[in-house]
């Protein structure tokens, strides 16, 4: 077996067979044709009469394959407690949901584990495309409002991001807003991504952010839908009316920016606000709702 480049499943393989001596004589069956067929034409000219068949001289037999199978062993013993990340020839790597990367140390103790650790309950995984970090994100989350058990106290909910295969938290200062009360209702959250270093779990044009909860996912409602560059609606002068709370702004009525940006190529207002989304918004100075909210895409 041959292979080439780091990634295994994209070598090359085949197998190649060599015949012991003696082989199928392929190589020596046009020199023996040649000396019957010099014997045959001798004795028909000293005026024998030979017998054709006794110089006839049959192909050489070619086996074709049935059937092949191959089967082998190998073993390869490393010990964790000598591991170190990058410096050995055979490393050993964790296969995540998006992707794989090599075993690190656990910060705590140092030392390696085997499994992949996941410490939380629920974990939900979000993957943005041609993000250039730092710079700001807007996930627009439509949650199906009502799914969340009311029988459990809202469990709280801790974003990250990764970088260097690691999952840094984002609860240092770079959650500029959440206007989803911990994933009780659609709304908007806004981070501060800082610069990542690179990950292998991920292409290089992705950046993961990810939520987790420790215990009772179900205390917070499911997700529908999560858009990039979400942006809200702030109601003010004469378009604000006192009661504006309670009348819905029906699915795609924002269709452009009260004034042109040439980095927005278009807005899209996809959802009607529910019921118990307008019943929990008070502040005048947040989105009212989902349907407050829209996404843009650039050129």
């Amino acid at each position: 077996m041959t292979g080439g480049g780091a990634e295994i499943k994209d070598w090359r393989r085949y197998l190649q067979w060599e015949l012991n001596a003696p082989d199928f004589q392929h190589s020596a069956y046009p020199a023996v044709v040649a000396a019957k067929s010099i014997n045959l034409a001798t004795a028909i000219a000293k005026g024998e009469k030979p017998d054709a068949a006794g110089y006839q001289i049959n192909p050489p037999y070619t086996p074709k394959i049935k059937s092949l199978r191959l089967n082998y062993t190998a073993s390869l013993e490393i010990v964790l407690q000598d591991y170190r990340t990058g410096a050995a020839v055979d490393r050993l790597f964790h296969q995540q949901p998006f992707g794989c990367a090599e075993l690190q140390p656990e910060p705590d103790t140092g030392r390696y584990r085997f499994l992949p650790r996941y410490d939380n309950e629920g974990n939900c995984i979000s993957v943005c495309h041609d993000l250039r970090p730092p710079q700001n994100l807007n996930l627009l989350l439509q949650l199906a409002e009502g799914s969340a058990d009311p029988d459990l106290e809202p469990a709280p909910v801790e974003w990250s991001y990764l970088s260097g295969n690691r999952w840094l938290s984002l609860h240092n200062g770079n959650i500029l807003a959440d206007t989803t009360r911990g994933l009780l209702n659609s709304g908007i959250i806004e981070f501060q991504l800082q610069p990542v270093q690179p990950n292998i779990c991920f292409r290089r044009s992705c950046t993961g952010c990810g939520r987790r909860f420790h215990n009772a996912p179900d205390s917070v409602c499911d997700a529908i839908a999560i858009h990039t560059q979400g942006g809200g609606r702030h109601p003010g002068g004469a378009d604000y009316a006192p009661d504006h709370l309670s009348r819905p702004l029906p699915a795609g009525k924002i269709k452009q920016p009260v004034e042109s940006l040439p980095a927005i190529e278009r807005i899209v207002q996809p959802y009607t606000p529910t019921v118990a989304n307008r019943r929990n918004r008070t502040a005048p100075s947040t989105p009212a709702s989902a349907s407050d909210c829209a996404t843009s895409t650039g050129p």
